[in-house]
């Protein structure tokens, strides 16, 4: 089997997450994060896939990391205030809110 790279990974996972394929894609995610632990754009998608399995705890865990090593993804800061709100922490949702 051809060893696919992270970037292939990455691709797959998202067509798999659009497509409503939530198993192969939450592993396809889990499989990044093991094999390059900075990608953050694995770590929001698994989140934001985990928001859609009412999983907040652990997405919010994964919000936290991705908006603390990239400050400047508006994205990032929405799934993340989006969490808290979820998770009715409105006070650090506003704190978020005024972050960003």
């Amino acid at each position: 089997m051809v060893e696919l790279t992270v970037q292939k990974g990455l691709k797959l996972a998202v067509k798999a997450h659009q497509e409503g394929k939530i198993k192969e894609a939450e592993d396809l995610y889990r499989a990044i994060i093991k094999a390059d632990p900075e990608n953050l754009d694995a770590r929001h998608n698994l989140g934001v896939l985990l928001v859609r399995l009412n999983k907040l705890e652990e997405a919010l865990s994964l919000f936290e990391l991705v908006v603390s090593k990239n400050s400047q993804m508006g994205q990032f800061w929405l799934s993340y205030i989006d969490c808290l709100t979820k998770l009715s922490l409105e006070t650090e949702a506003e704190i978020a809110l005024k972050s960003a």
